[in-house]
């Protein structure tokens, strides 16, 4: 990385370049010692009611598998090797005393990555050939291409209207350095990452295999030629298309701010971006047809592939609007305070957190269903801190005079608190009579308006659990992915802290820390397969099966990783 910087007349303008080499040495594979799958399918009756963990289970007593997969790696480990080369010019312009504007344009260039030995594979979806770039004839990049055209431009604007008033707004555009990620999935590519994995069934009311016969030996291709024609039709995978184009994200703000009187500053301001080109991992031999089960994929049909193949697309677009407030009061009379109010939205591709690989529902004609509420959307979120010196001792308000003022000299009070609503959630359904490999079921929505009653723990309801309902038919569930709320959560950290001055050089400081000061509990979201749900003849609950229920809290709330109430003695000796 390297800068300069030039000042000339009203101007400040910095430049530099900044290149970045990555070296990746991965030991992880993607899956460890095998797994085996047990869906209810193969002890689910046609057209009858639906599938549930009940079902699932009797599956796993059978010894029936659904699913059986393994990894093995030809080599020591998996390696990845990239560049990422950008250049970028600023100006910052003092327009007028009270007007500042900066301008700038950046540019990418993140030429895809390969192993340390090789490139990644490429796979033709008209053969069923898999390259393997850097051996043989085959390219080290196997012709992917990477646009040198990513110009990003930025503005943004300062203008102080009044000495107590300004008003800032800015554009830009950043594209996403996603290379950087795909490298690291891609590691295992590049040294032959091989799954073996039994046939998907013919539908889902069909067991793949049998638990007694374990998982399938890795059978290891030559690879000399860098060419496996013929590839294995149950092995998955994940390659990049013929021309890789970097997603990149709009943002914007307008934001005003205004210094209020006993030394308060208020702020508020539209925050919103956009991503475009988002990039998934598409499984194109996902199942098209609901009911088809495999006769159903594309490549199933053209070559009888079952294994999922994953492509890399250029496919979702994101969004993020908020309204952003902070009121904040600068140190005086003993208190300072930091206070922030969100109201936000944000909409995503199902249901990934990062909302960046392999949407719920790959069939293309019903890929429009993945729009949703981002998985960690929270819609409101306020968070306060402060500091209140305790207003005791010699120059303070009372006990000035005395040992109790001694005592009572000093002592001030921190405080954290964070409230937020809760994150949305779907409720699911089982799959088995979709059957369609590679996508997700939903559960179907049967009353317009679905009850919270905010019930917690085993055998309480969170929200009504007969406002949806099981499909056993072939076909999507109409409920919305990320349709209902969780539990939001409260939470205060406290401290009490008192620095002693030993002598000139020496401070001791006592401190008390109570965090989740309030010992109060932060749930989870809760269960929601309504698959689970168990109906009396009449139509009423007779078993809920884990749905709809809370039965665990959050613990990446709370601090140290723990959600209840933890208190914490200190004693620090500063020289």
């Amino acid at each position: 990385m390297a800068n300069a910087t030039w000042v000339k007349g009203n101007h400040n303008i910095k430049f530099g370049v900044d290149i970045e080499r990555l070296d990746n040495n991965n030991w992880e594979l993607g899956t460890n010692g095998g797994s085996f799958t047990f869906a209810g399918g193969p002890t689910t009756v046609k057209g009858g009611p639906s599938s549930n963990q009940y079902n699932s289970y009797s599956t796993f007593l059978l010894g029936y598998t659904t699913g059986a997969s393994n990894s093995f790696m030809q080599g020591d480990y998996a390696t990845g090797r990239m560049w990422a080369n950008s250049l970028y010019v600023r100006d910052q312009w003092q327009v007028s005393r009270t007007l500042t504007a900066s301008l700038g344009v950046r540019w990418d260039y993140l030429p895809f990555g390969t192993g340390a030995s090789r490139g990644f594979e490429t796979y033709n979806f008209q053969t069923n050939t898999m390259y393997l770039c850097g051996l043989g004839s085959t390219p080290r990049n196997c012709g992917v291409k990477v646009p040198k055209k990513d110009f990003s431009p930025r503005v943004g604007l300062a203008w102080r209207a009044t000495p107590t008033f300004v008003v800032r707004a800015g554009f830009g555009i950043n594209f996403d350095p996603n290379p950087l990620a795909w490298v690291r999935d891609f590691v295992g590519e590049a040294e032959l990452q091989v799954s073996p994995s039994w046939p998907t069934p013919a539908n889902a009311f069909l067991p793949a295999s049998l638990l007694r016969d374990g998982i399938p030996a890795p059978v290891f291709p030559d690879v000399s030629s860098g060419v496996i024609p013929n590839y294995p039709l149950t092995q998955a995978f994940t390659v990049p298309p013929p021309v890789y184009h970097m997603p990149y994200i709009e943002s914007w703000n307008f934001t005003i701010e205004k210094q209020l009187p006993k030394g308060f500053l208020a702020q508020a301001g539209y925050v919103g971006d956009r991503q475009i080109k988002q990039l998934q991992v598409m499984n194109v031999n996902a199942g098209a047809v609901p009911g088809a089960g495999t006769a159903g994929e594309p490549l199933f049909q053209r070559f009888g592939r079952t294994g999922s193949s994953g492509l890399i697309e250029n496919y979702g677009r994101n969004s993020y609007d908020s309204l952003q407030t902070k009121l904040i009061k600068s140190y005086s009379n003993g208190l300072t305070l930091n206070a922030t109010y969100t109201f936000s939205k944000a909409l995503a591709l199902c249901c990934d957190t990062l909302s960046d690989k392999n949407p719920a529902i790959q069939a293309p004609q019903y890929r429009n269903l993945n729009k949703a509420l981002w998985a960690a959307n929270r819609t409101h979120m306020f968070a306060m801190s402060s500091v209140y010196q305790l207003p005791f001792g010699p120059g303070k308000t009372w006990l000035t005079h005395g040992f109790a003022g001694t005592i009572a000299r000093g002592w001030q009070i921190q405080g954290i608190l964070t409230m937020y609503s809760g994150q949305p959630f779907s409720v699911s359904a089982d799959g088995t009579s979709l059957s369609a490999p590679g996508n997700t079921q939903r559960a179907n929505q049967v009353k317009q308006k679905v009850a919270i009653l905010g019930g917690t723990g085993p055998g309480q309801s969170w929200f009504d659990p007969l406002a949806f309902a099981p499909v056993t038919t072939p076909t999507f569930g109409t409920a919305g992915f990320n349709s209902l709320i969780g539990p939001g959560a409260v939470n205060l950290d406290a401290g009490l802290v008192r620095e002693f001055a030993v002598a000139e050089r020496w401070r001791i400081q006592l401190r008390a820390d109570a965090l989740n000061a309030t010992n109060t509990p932060h749930f989870s979201n809760p269960s929601g397969n309504v698959s689970n749900l168990v109906l009396n003849p009449d139509g009423s609950v007779k078993s809920l099966g884990g749905y709809t229920t809370i039965t665990s809290t959050n613990g990446g709330i709370g601090r140290e990783g723990i959600d209840e109430r933890m208190l914490r003695l200190g004693l620090r000796i500063r020289f």
